[in-house]
Formats: structure tokens, sequence, C-alpha cells
């Protein structure tokens, strides 16, 4: 069995533990029957084709990618081997699969919808801060596949709720910097970014954390880490459990099951995360009607 994940190895570590646990759990465990070779592409998106072509080197019975995105260089190979991925942002709009229903390729996996819940997470971010009337939208290297549509969901979220939306493409931590400095200038102390794994990274973190507090600038962030390091709150589906629940679906393609016939599941539980903390810093409180949804409080 291959695995590719999109982040460095300590980062990347206790998802992949998650999907070994739910691997032990089904009877497979490395090392008795089962040989795992796992590469990290550290956030690069040039890594990911070269390692790819590494473990497909290996023949593996199933090839596991924490992404939609990254299975794409092994689903394009001469002689693709069954896939299956834990996060799908967008598996039909990328051209991996035909439908959801109906993959039609030897790929499956989970849709998160993350591109879809863009409007979910401005909203959020207006209910807890009404007098919210300017936001950023960062956005990291444009050309990928569901940015565009990312963008155009913000766009209208932020048209429908009578908000202004500066979008700022950063590419480098230099340009992050700017984007800040740029926001602050034009008197705008809230952003939003188009989820990408390049925001996830441990560097990226950090530094996203230093510069909110530097410029007093606050988020709804696309994944849980995000509040959990320091930001004002996150909507998004619990990463931990679709790695453990990846699991399932290899232990069915490894009892002969094929990944062509089997639908992709839709995330059907998402996680609001409200970092009280951080809301006390910048003068935020959290509206009694968004506490009533949040999933969990960080205090």
């Amino acid at each position: 069995m291959a695995v590719l994940t999109i982040l460095p190895q300590v980062e990347a570590k206790p998802y992949v533990e998650a999907l070994y646990e739910g691997l032990k759990e089904l009877g497979w465990v490395e090392g008795r029957n089962l040989i795992i070779d796992v590469r990290y592409s550290d956030g690069d998106a040039a890594q990911i084709r070269t390692l790819t072509t590494e473990l497909l080197m290996f023949k593996p019975d199933v090839f596991f990618s924490a992404t939609d995105i990254a299975s794409r260089a092994a689903a394009e190979s001469a002689d693709p081997p069954p896939i299956v991925f834990a996060i799908g942002n967008d598996p039909v709009g990328s051209g991996l699969v035909k439908s959801l229903a109906h993959p039609g390729i030897r790929a499956t996996g989970y849709s998160i919808q993350t591109y879809e819940l863009s409007s979910k997470r401005l909203a959020l971010l207006k209910e807890a801060v009404p007098t919210l009337n300017k936001v950023g939208l960062l956005v990291y290297r444009e050309g990928q596949p569901g940015t565009q549509l990312a963008v155009l969901q913000y766009s209208e979220a932020a048209e429908a709720l009578g908000i202004g939306l500066l979008r700022i493409r950063v590419d480098t931590p230099e340009e992050l910097e700017l984007a800040f400095e740029n926001m602050a200038k034009q008197g705008i102390h809230w952003f939003l970014m188009v989820a990408n794994a390049w925001f996830i990274q441990g560097p990226r973190l950090q530094q996203l954390d230093s510069l909110a507090l530097k410029y007093r600038s606050a988020t709804c962030a696309f994944a849980t880490m995000f509040a959990d390091t320091g930001q004002l709150m996150s909507y998004s589906t619990d990463y931990f459990a679709l790695f453990r629940r990846s699991a399932g679906l290899i232990d069915r393609i490894l009892k002969g099951a094929d990944p062509a016939n089997i639908p992709i599941e839709q995330a059907s539980t998402y996680e609001l995360v409200l970092n009280h903390r951080t809301a006390r810093t910048i003068g935020v409180t959290f509206p009694n009607s968004l506490l009533l949804q949040a999933t969990r409080v960080i205090e």
C-alpha cells in the first residue's frame, strides 16, 4: 500500500496515525499483513508527481493520498492502481472522477464540499461581527483546481451580504505579509482564505497567527487547526475522522472491490470551533446564536 501526504512529516503524522488506527481496527497491521510505503510532499505541489512515480514503482495494491488533487498524478499514470483519497475538495470539478455516485475510474474517497462552504464561512464571520462590511480574501495560486469556483462563491456570498471583498493573491510568505499590510491600509481587519494546503503548513500557520495578532485581524478558517492555534474561528469537517474512515474503503479494495464502483461519500459532520481567548484579545463578543451552534469553544 502506498501513502502520499501533502504536509511535512511532523504535521502529517497525526493524520497518518488516524489512518493506521482505522486499518488496525479492520485487521490490517503494518509488518504483519500489510506493507506501507509513505511519502511526504511537504506542501510542495511540484513534488507530488515525482513522489507518485516513486510510490508506483512498488506496484501498490492501493494508492492512498490525502487529497483528490494529490491523487491526479496516480490516476493519470499509464497503469493506475486503485486510489483512495481522504479529502476531496472537488473530485468531479478537478476531473479526477466522472461523478460522486459513479466515479468511473479506479478512484474513490470522501467529498468535503470545502468550496461550497465558502458562503457559510463568510456568513458565520458576519454573525460573529455584525458590523463587518469589508473582508480580504487570500488566494494561493489562482490556477489550481477549484480555486476559481471558491472565489466566485465568496464573491456571490459577499454581494448577498452587502460586504466588500478584496481579493489578494499570495504565492510566497513575503506576499502574505504584504497582504495583511495592504488590508490594514484599507481598513480591513477581517479575512478569509481559499482552502489550500499551503496555508496549513506549520510555518504558514505560525505566520498567519503572528500577522493576525500584529494587525488585529481575524478569520473564519477552513480547518479546525486554525482555531486551535489562535485564529478566531473555523468551520470544516473533521479531517482526522476522514483519514480513519478511509481505512474502510481501503479494506474493501484489498478484499476485491473496484473503487470505480464505490460511490464517493459526502462528509456529513462539520465542526464550528470558536476561540474565546482570541475573541477577547481583539474585542469580539460571540453572540449566543453562534455559541449554540459551536461544536467546541476554546476558553
